[in-house]
């Protein structure tokens, strides 16, 4: 009967060893650009831009497994004031509904802001008009929510107009408690180096403001950062650049940021060319780090991307963690019923 057990044991720790390496992640995770990634309903999320005209939904349990969730809003079937060009998604939550904004109508001066309201962040989602239209001052482009400890919701956006505007600015507006809606005037900012892209994450009562800059199309797109105490900004540009075009990989930008929910750990979601500038653009995820007074380090590219399975957001059963340690090695790995339910 002991030998019974020894043998399980083993097999248990075989089958751990081979589901940790199958589980390992490389980047890229799939074709596309402009990631919005997000935590909804016990679950990572991203939305990418794909062709011009679907909308997708990404989800995993663990940052390493990806199910294409499908389409969640196709601008040809779902829109009903244009069908022209739709890129650069984004995605909110509020009370029961799941509110969905995107780019279209075509390149500045024509560039357009809509929203659409769900039941459920795979959609489908249901077109609710025009939020915001571009001007001679900026560019409708580029959306995304961010909601406040104090449940105020900002809608951020803005880009250069392809180089037609003088300056690129960044709209900040709050919206109504209908989500599709703007409440008061918009506040215009223009961050040292923004062009485009711009995504708000909050970490120890400072505001983080990462954006792009540079040329979309070229090895001198990259990614900078700017913190502000207040979601309003005023923004205070930082050490600059914390993606850019390395000895391997080319044109990382269009950003967003995720915490895995309950502890200090954060992952970057954003896009690079894998294979040569004239290659198709994918989606990756790298580890976000931070230093003592909360500077963002700059980030190495890597193949790797997220190399081990997190546990899922909201354990089952108040699991309990246990830590395994090599003998030889003395590395450790947390352990949960997570990974009996992979196998049972």
């Amino acid at each position: 009967m002991k030998f019974f057990r020894n043998i399980m044991c083993i097999t248990f720790i075989t089958a751990f060893i081979i589901s940790t390496t199958l589980l390992f992640a490389k980047n890229p995770i799939a074709t596309g650009a402009d990631p919005h990634a997000v935590v909804l309903d016990g679950k990572y999320w991203f939305y990418p831009t794909v062709d011009g005209r679907e909308f997708r939904a990404h989800s995993s349990q663990d940052l390493v497994n990806w199910i294409d969730e499908g389409v969640v809003f196709d601008l040809y079937e779902d829109c009903k004031w244009t069908n022209e060009a739709g890129w650069a998604p984004a995605i909110a939550f509020r009370d029961g509904k799941y509110y969905f904004y995107y780019s279209a109508n075509g390149p500045y001066p024509n560039s357009k802001i809509g929203v659409a309201v769900g039941n459920s962040p795979k959609g489908r989602f249901i077109d609710h008009g025009i939020l915001a239209s571009s001007d001679q001052i900026i560019e409708a482009i580029d959306p995304m929510v961010f909601t406040d400890d104090d449940n105020q919701a900002y809608l951020y956006y803005g880009g250069s107009g392809g180089g037609g505007l003088t300056k690129a600015a960044l709209a900040i507006h709050k919206l109504n408690d209908d989500m599709v809606s703007l409440k008061g005037s918009r506040t215009l900012h223009y961050p040292t180096g923004f062009v485009e892209a711009p995504f708000i994450h909050k970490r120890n009562n400072f505001y983080y403001l990462t954006y792009s800059n540079g040329d979309t199309f070229d090895t001198t797109y990259n990614v900078q950062y700017a913190i502000a105490t207040s979601p309003m900004g005023p923004w205070v540009f930082s050490q600059g650049s914390i993606l850019s075009t390395d000895e391997n990989f080319i044109s990382p930008g269009h950003q967003s940021v995720i915490q895995r929910p309950g502890r200090d750990e954060w992952y970057i979601f954003y896009h690079r060319y894998q294979d040569g500038i004239n290659s198709d653009r994918k989606i990756c995820i790298e580890q976000l780090f931070y230093d003592t007074v909360g500077e963002i380090f700059p980030i190495t590219m890597t193949n790797s991307g997220v190399s081990t399975p997190s546990p899922p957001i909201f354990p089952l059963n108040n699991e309990n963690y246990y830590k395994l340690i090599a003998k030889h090695s003395n590395k450790a790995l947390d352990a949960a019923i997570w990974v009996y339910r992979k196998w049972y």
